[in-house]
């Protein structure tokens, strides 16, 4: 039988300081049991706690509806994003990241929109933020695509966006952002 070494992943784990390491599908009461456990790792201010959970929360909410992996995980037949999670304090903040396959064509706009916002200082972040809310709300869009300029603005740092190329047809994006602790 060929099966995972889950003691290798969990040596893994372990050995790169990450308490909250997830892969599968991100439905709601997972994100909800994840996110409870990350809290309980961030031992910081009210504030500190709120954007460590938002930036979670913002990066999921991406890998549920973007990545190209779906599965149908209820009765209903609706298909969620598969993807990694996860969350690592390092010396001076805490990292959150999430992983996805994205369609190949996607990953040029990605990274021109991650660069553009990663320029951005506050003001224009956001001046930015308000012309792409008018813009979802005048093409009757939900979400506003605003969530990495949220990511940005919130943490008050960039955000690193990866990609490997997986095959023909999908690359495998990994996208980061950081939360001082001060």
């Amino acid at each position: 039988m060929n099966r995972p070494d889950i003691f290798q992943y969990y040596q893994q784990t372990k050995r790169d300081h990450l308490p909250v390491f997830f892969r599968g599908p991100l439905v709601h009461d997972v994100l909800y049991n994840l996110a409870e456990c990350l809290l309980q790792q961030v031992n910081e201010s009210e504030k500190i706690k709120n954007k460590v959970l938002s930036a979670f929360i913002e990066l999921a909410q991406n890998v549920k509806l973007y990545s190209a992996e779906r599965l149908v995980v209820d009765d209903d037949e609706k298909e969620v994003g598969v993807g990694v999670m996860t969350f690592q304090e390092v010396e001076d903040g805490y990292l959150v990241c999430s992983g996805n396959l994205v369609r190949h064509d996607e990953v040029i706009s990605l990274k021109e929109k991650c660069d553009y916002i990663n320029k951005l200082d506050r003001e224009a972040l956001n001046k930015y933020l308000r012309l792409e809310r008018n813009r979802s709300i005048d093409h009757g869009l939900d979400g506003g695509n605003t969530g990495l300029i949220e990511l940005v603005k919130r943490s008050n740092n960039p955000i690193a966006l990866d990609t490997v190329i997986v095959d023909q047809d999908y690359s495998f994006i990994t996208i980061e952002v950081k939360i001082n602790k001060n």
